[in-house]
């Protein structure tokens, strides 16, 4: 159990390294197509981009989320249908 935490910590660390690298190698051109000359407002709306993209994200993951509450009995749990 342990060596499968680390190793699941391994690979979720490169996932986010690689996308980060992603974010950065992908980012320059697009602040040249929706800046043209203006890098400024090239970064400006790469940057809106990727805040919305970030938050769509988010609401996603919140939205898909099940909570789950105790029930009474001692390790017994039960999932609510509306949020709690």
């Amino acid at each position: 159990q342990p060596l499968a935490n680390y190793v699941r910590m391994q690979r979720d660390g490169q996932t986010i390294y690689l996308s980060g690298a992603s974010a950065i190698k992908d980012g320059k051109p697009m602040v040249s197509v929706f800046g043209g000359e203006d890098m400024q407002k090239g970064f400006l709306y790469v940057g809106i981009l990727y805040g919305v993209l970030y938050a769509l994200c988010h609401l996603v993951v919140f939205w898909g989320t099940e909570y789950l509450t105790e029930a009474g009995g001692e390790g017994s749990v039960e999932k609510c249908s509306k949020r709690c």
